[in-house]
This record gives C-alpha cells, structure tokens and sequence, in this order.
C-alpha cells in the first residue's frame, strides 16, 4: 500500500482549530453581550420585586407607598438567584456582590418627598380646576383674614367706658334710651337694643371654653390620646443619598391638600383604626389629644368666620346704620364722641361674634356656610344677642356653603407643606405601630426610589479558549445597574 505524507492532515487539522477557535470566540462573544442584557433585566424584575414588599398597613390605611430599606437587599438576593436558569442554560449566573447604590426615604427633604410622592400620585385622581377652585379659597380666606383688625377687646373697652362715664355727665341705662327714643315715630320698640346685655353676652362667650360654647354635647368628643415622645417629630432622622428632591409648587401644595382631606379622619369623618381619630385637627393643632386638637381647630374656625361676618357688617349700609343708631342713643348722652365710636364697634364686633358661634355650630354639626354671607344667609339680629345666651342656636344651612371637611381644609393651608408633611407621616407612624404592631416602624425607613447594582459570576461555556479576561481560571463576571421608584 502506498504510504502519504502526514503533513497535509496535520496542516488540515491546525487550520480546523484555528478556524473552531474563531467561532467559539465569537461565540463566546456574542455570549457575553447576550449575558449583560440578561444581567440587566434581572436586575431590574429582581429590583421590582423588592419594591412590591412596600408597606401593606401604611398603603390600605393612607394610599401610600414605602419599601423598608433593610429589606430591599435580601429580597434582591433571594429574587435574582431565583430568577436565573440552571442545568444546560446557556445563560446560567449567579448573583455575587449587592450593593443599594442610593435611595431616597420618604422623610428626606424635611418632608418634600412626602409631598412631591402625594402629589404624583394625587395628579391621577384631581383634575385642575378644582385644584385651581380651592386655591381661590385659600386666597380669600387669607384675604379677609388680613384685612380686619377687629377682636373682642372693643368688647371690654367699651363695657370700661361706660362703667366709669362721669356721672356728672349722667348715667347711661337702658332707661334712659327709652327715654330718649320715646319722641322717634322711625323706632320701632322691638328694635330697640339693650346694649349693655349684648356687650355682656359676648363678653360671657369669651370667658366660656371653646367646645362648650359651639357644641351641645360635648360628651361625644374624641377622649384618644397619643404620646409622640418616640415620633419622627422628635428624634434624629435617617437620610437617603439619591439626588436631590424638586421645589414644591401650588399644584403639590394643591394635591396635599386634597390627599389629606380625603385621606386623613376628622372630626366629622372618625376612623377609630387611627393613633388619632381627629387627624386633620391634628395637622392643624399639633396637640397629643384629640380634644385639645379640636379645641385649636374651633377656636380657628371661630376666627375665619368673625372675621367674615365683620367684613359683611361694615359693608353692609343698613346694619351699619342699625349699630351708629344704637350706640348714639345709647352713649349720646355722655357728649362723648370717642365713647360713642367706641360703643358702636364693640357692638359690631358682638354682632359679628353671635353670628360666628351660630355659624361654628352648624358647621361642626354637618351644616353648610357660605364663605361671605348674603343678607338672606344672615341669622341674628342685633336685638337677638341678648337671648342668645340661653338654648342651643344654629346659624341658617347654606346649600352652596362650605362644610367642615372645606373649612379644614383651607386651614390646612395656612401651614407649610413640609410641616403637614411632617406631621401627616409622625401621625401615620403612630398608627401602623398601634394596629399593626410594629413597634420597630419608622417613616424615615422607608423607601421610595433606589439604584442598585449586581455584580454576576458564570462559567465559560468553552473553558479551553482564554477569550475574555478573568479574575479567576474560566469565570467571569458582569455587572448591572438598575432604578425604580413608586413615583
């Protein structure tokens, strides 16, 4: 048999390798691409994962979404060493090395991302002309409440003054109005005001606790209390590392606003599952218990609506004249002129006030009143007041009034949106550690948005071929970086 040269099978065979070399190479290659993409969508779902373990308490209570931070690692673990392929699968890793590269806590900003979380998730359920309606109210509130000076002091000054009017000068008395009125055929009796009745009415309603003054039964009041020594109010807070949170604008301000009115129990509304059962008071007031809550919340009222109704004496001719009539006939007799100025405000400001406490008790009794009144939405005559001080009085309901729920919330609004933020979240925290028995629970543990980054070990498929640098013989790593955020 004729013997070959070898030579030919061995070029054959070393062109064979070079050429199986090149394949398994850019197999390889195409491998590791096909590993990093994978890598990053695991990490993702692996990171989704962690943050559907948010906080079940605090959401079914508030609509409200935090991820404990200690808890975000070990589920990221446990989730992408679950997710990824075993036996033959070409794409087969294991997680290495987990690091939360930075996150945002939901206290950070000194209450901002509360705020701006709210907000997100209120654009979803408020259109903006409503939103754009209660800032008008806001507005005007503020407005009134800027533009009167008036208080119950008048109230005693003018009492003083007619205590020590000089009795050369004559006494004034109700005997001596008669008197002086028995000669006007445009006064009518039944008009006629015992001044010093009314002045010592208001001056009775002054001295007289807040709740007795505008509640019936003041039996029925929130007896809850809660000790926030341990709150978030109080203590030093943890802070995230993720970038910094937006400024808050009117529309933020807006959302908050809605999110706590609808959200937050009242007065009006109890939810008896809360570490507080009036928590809108709670914002208002900052008082450990709820009757202390709603006295500041009824005293505040109290203010909106005097301010209000005095707004609507001074513009109203006739009432104005009704007052100048009064305290002329009254105080004319002095020849004082500063003690009849003086005498016709304490009783405009009486008026306003007997109006006010009707207004204060039909409010928190359900009843509807309209921000600036009309003639025909006004209740109490300035011959009434006297009366007043026996029974139970409301003022009339007004259909296109405000309720309470409204007037809270425009009183929310006099404070800054990082303070309710504060206060909302020392509220919620009392809460899910009352009914859901997590004394560990913290606001400031809770996250709202992260970055993560996994670092990926896996085998070569081709250990033979050096075709990628390794830190060890034949395995390699890849990394992958992902972000998510509930809002």
């Amino acid at each position: 048999m004729q013997q070959e040269k070898g030579s030919i099978t061995v070029f054959s065979l070393l062109s064979l390798l070079l050429i199986t070399a090149a394949l398994f190479a850019l197999l390889e290659g195409t491998r590791l691409q096909e590993m990093r993409r994978f890598a990053k969508l695991q990490t993702e779902a692996s990171l989704e994962s962690a943050f559907a373990n948010y906080n079940r308490g605090l959401w079914e209570n508030y609509r409200l979404l935090g991820n404990e931070r200690t808890q975000i690692e070990p589920i990221l673990e446990k989730s992408a060493s679950g997710r990824l392929g075993g036996g033959a699968n070409l794409l087969k890793m294991q997680p290495e090395e987990i690091s939360l590269n930075a996150y945002t806590l939901l206290t950070d900003g000194n209450g901002r991302v509360f705020v701006k979380s709210i907000s997100a998730y209120m654009q979803e359920n408020f259109i903006y002309e409503s939103a754009k309606e209660l800032y008008n109210q806001y507005e005007a509130i503020k407005n009134i409440m800027g533009s009167n000076e008036m208080n119950l002091e008048k109230i005693e000054e003018a009492l003083e003054e007619i205590q020590n009017m000089d009795t050369s000068k004559g006494n004034i008395s109700q005997r001596s109005i008669d008197e002086k009125t028995a000669d006007r055929v445009d006064t009518n009796p039944e008009e006629m005001v015992d001044v010093e009745s009314v002045l010592e009415t208001a001056k009775a309603w002054k001295e007289k606790g807040i709740l007795e003054l505008v509640l019936e039964d003041t039996s029925q009041i929130s007896k809850q209390q809660q000790d926030f020594r341990d709150g978030l109010l109080l203590r030093e807070l943890e802070i995230g590392n993720y970038e910094k949170t937006q400024e808050i604008n009117w529309k933020d301000r807006i959302f908050l606003q809605q999110y706590l009115v609808r959200y937050m129990s009242n007065f009006r509304k109890v939810e008896d599952n809360r570490a507080l059962f009036y928590e809108l008071e709670y914002l208002i007031a900052q008082k450990n218990s709820d009757v202390e809550n709603l006295k500041v919340v009824a005293a505040k009222l109290l203010a909106i609506r005097e301010a209000a109704n005095f707004l609507f004496l001074i513009s109203n001719p006739e009432k104005m004249a009704k007052a100048e009539e009064m305290a002329l006939l009254f105080a004319g007799a002095s020849g004082n002129p500063v003690l009849i100025q003086v005498v016709k405000i304490a009783l405009l400001t009486a008026w306003a006030l007997a109006e006010s406490i009707l207004d204060v008790r039909a409010i928190l009794a359900g009843k509807k009143i309209a921000l600036l009144k009309s003639e025909e939405a006004w209740t109490v005559e300035l011959e009434q007041i006297g009366a007043l001080a026996e029974g139970f009085a409301m003022a009339k309901d007004n259909s296109q009034g405000l309720s309470y729920e409204q007037y809270l919330g425009i009183l929310v609004f006099f404070e800054k949106e990082e303070t309710l933020g504060m206060r909302a979240m020392n509220l919620q925290e009392a809460t899910i550690r009352k009914n859901y028995q997590e004394d560990s629970f913290r606001m400031d543990g809770l996250v709202t948005q992260a970055e993560v980054s996994i670092s990926y070990s896996y085998q070569a498929v081709f250990p033979f071929l050096r075709v990628i640098d390794a830190q060890e013989r034949w395995e390699y790593k890849v990394f992958a970086n992902a972000n998510y955020g509930y809002y």
